[in-house]
């Protein structure tokens, strides 16, 4: 029972790690990559050289298998943090949802500039509010003003090149690699 505690703090620990995570990969490609090879490339390794060093210290050499239970619950930590992938990654389909919908309520406001003036804006302040932009957005230019038409686009965070795009021309949205 003494050493169970232990376990209780990897998980305590992981279980900040992880929120860390999140907040700061949102499910990003690199925050999706990262976890993967941090598993494969520091978990994995560690978790072997545990079993290894509990195996050998279990009988005669205590501060053996100390050392590889240590190992152990880091592999424990190192490991559970595929949890951060897999909710990033729905946090990232929802930044890309709300970026969506919030560019989806300009299209009524670009055709209307475009009925009162002629044209369509050559930046999308003159219909928008960057106070309310969502997050996935700011900072970003994600509106295209053109000779017939718009285009709006914003990288899908949770893919290596994948681009989400809106034309005034098509009327619909499409995804490009």
């Amino acid at each position: 029972m003494k050493k169970l505690w232990w376990a209780g703090v990897a998980l305590a620990i992981s279980i900040v790690l992880n929120t860390i995570a999140v907040k700061v990969g949102r499910g990003s490609y690199g925050h999706v990559m990262l976890v993967v090879q941090g598993i494969l490339l520091i978990g994995a390794p560690a978790f072997i050289a545990s079993l290894i060093l509990m195996i050998l210290g279990r009988e005669k050499r205590w501060n053996l298998f100390l050392v590889g239970y240590a190992l152990n619950l880091f592999s424990l930590v190192v490991g559970l943090m595929i949890v951060s992938a897999f909710i990033g990654l729905l946090v990232a389909s929802g930044d890309v949802k709300d970026a969506r919908a919030y560019c989806e309520a300009l299209v009524p406001r670009l055709e209307k500039y475009k009925e009162e003036t002629g044209r369509y804006p050559d930046d999308v302040n003159a219909v928008s509010v960057r106070q309310h932009e969502p997050l996935l957005l700011k900072g970003s230019r994600y509106y295209l003003s053109q000779a017939e038409g718009y285009v709006i686009e914003f990288k899908d965070p949770s893919t290596k090149q994948r681009v989400v795009e809106y034309s005034s021309w098509r009327k619909e949205w499409q995804t490009r690699q």
